[in-house]
C-alpha cells in the first residue's frame, strides 16, 4: 500500500471534513471495553490493561456493510524475557464467527531504563474476516508464551495494554487490498524534531515546538474516494497551527488550533473526506502566539481507512 504523509490528513479535516469522537465508526476507544482487563492511564494515555493470563474483555462494532474487513489494535508491552499473545474471537450480525492471534515480540531491542513499546498490529490479515452488516461483537483474552515460535504457556511478565481497535474495510483497487494505512511522522523533513523512540512514551513521534516549527512531505493518494483519518495527538496548552496543502494548480492553507488543556494522548477522529487521487505537497507549521502560552505538538502516528457509508440503521 501507499504510505501517505499525516500532514495529507490534517488538510483533509480541514478542508471540509467532520469532526467525530474517537468511538465512531471503525475506530474504538478500548476504554469502552467491558470485561476483566482493568481501565487506567499507561504512559499518559486512557487504556485497557491486565496482566492476568486468559483475562477477556468484549467491545462491540458496527460492520456499515457486508464485506472483508481487516482488524488493527494499537497495543503496548515491555516483555523482555517472554511473549504476550492476544487471541480474539468475532461474532457478527448472522452469528458466524471469526478468530484470530496475534504475537508480539518480545523487548530485547530497547534499553535497560526504556519503558516498553506501543505498536499496531493485526490478527486478521489474508485471508480477510468476510463479516455481516450489523453488529459485531470482539471477545479477547491474552496469553503468555515462552516465546514467539513456542506454544508452551507461561505466566505474565507484566501488564498489556490497548489504546485503540480499527475495524478497517478492505477494498480492492488495481488488484491490491487496501484496509488501514499507518502514517509514522518522524520519517517526515523540515525543522521538527523527528524522535525515532521517545523514552517517556515509549513510541516514535514528532515534536512540533512552539513558534515556527514546520514541516513538508511530499504525498501521493493512492485512488479517490472518502476516507476516515485518525490523528494521535498530545498537547500541554493551547495551541494554534498552520498547514497547507498544495500541488501545480492549486494551494490551500488553514488555521487549526485547540483552547483547552489536554493531560492525555487523544485519537482524533475525521471525515469522511472525499480525496481524488494524485501527488502534493504538504506543509505543518505551528503558529502558538506569544500572547498564549508556548505549546509544543506531539503527534506519534496518523491513520487512514477508506471510508464506507453505514447503510445499516437498525444499529444507531
Amino acid at each position: 500500500m501507499v504510505r501517505l504523509s499525516y500532514w495529507t490528513l490534517i488538510i483533509w479535516i480541514l478542508s471540509g471534513s467532520y469532526a467525530f469522537s474517537a468511538d465512531f465508526g471503525p475506530v474504538k476507544k478500548a476504554f469502552e471495553a467491558q470485561g476483566e482487563w482493568q481501565k487506567g492511564i499507561v504512559l499518559d494515555r486512557k487504556v485497557i490493561f491486565t496482566n492476568k493470563n486468559r483475562a477477556a474483555s468484549k467491545i462491540m462494532f458496527e460492520v456499515p456493510q457486508e464485506g472483508d474487513y481487516q482488524l488493527y489494535v494499537y497495543v503496548y508491552h515491555n516483555w523482555r524475557k517472554y511473549s504476550p499473545f492476544i487471541f480474539f474471537e468475532a461474532k457478527d450480525a448472522k452469528g458466524a464467527v471469526h478468530k484470530g492471534y496475534m504475537f508480539l515480540e518480545h523487548c530485547w531491542y530497547l534499553g535497560s531504563e526504556d519503558k516498553g513499546r506501543w505498536l499496531i498490529h493485526s490478527p486478521s490479515a489474508e485471508p480477510f474476516w468476510h463479516l455481516s452488516r450489523g453488529r459485531l461483537f470482539l471477545r479477547f483474552w491474552v496469553q503468555g508464551m515462552s516465546s514467539m515460535w513456542s506454544d508452551r504457556e507461561v505466566e505474565m511478565e507484566d501488564i498489556v495494554a490497548i489504546e485503540n481497535f480499527f475495524l478497517a474495510p478492505v477494498i480492492t483497487k488495481n488488484g491490491n487490498p487496501v484496509s488501514l494505512e499507518l502514517i509514522d511522522p518522524e520519517f517526515g523533513s523540515g525543522s521538527c524534531n523527528a524522535v525515532s523512540y521517545s523514552p517517556g512514551y515509549a513510541a516514535g513521534l514528532i515534536e512540533a515546538p512552539a513558534f515556527s516549527c514546520s514541516s513538508h512531505s511530499d504525498v501521493e493518494v493512492p485512488f479517490s474516494g472518502s476516507y476516515v483519518g485518525v490523528i494521535s495527538m498530545h498537547t500541554q496548552n493551547p495551541y494554534k497551527a498552520e498547514v497547507s496543502f498544495s500541488s501545480n494548480d492549486f494551494k490551500n492553507q488553514v488555521t487549526i488550533g485547540q483552547d483547552t488543556r489536554r493531560p492525555f494522548w487523544e485519537s482524533k477522529v475525521f471525515g469522511p473526506v472525499f480525496l481524488k487521487a494524485g501527488k502534493y505537497d504538504l506543509g505543518f507549521k505551528n503558529v502558538s502566539v506569544k500572547s498564549w502560552v508556548p505549546s509544543e505538538i506531539l503527534v506519534d502516528y496518523v491513520i487512514l481507512i477508506p471510508f464506507i457509508r453505514n447503510t445499516n440503521r437498525a444499529c444507531r
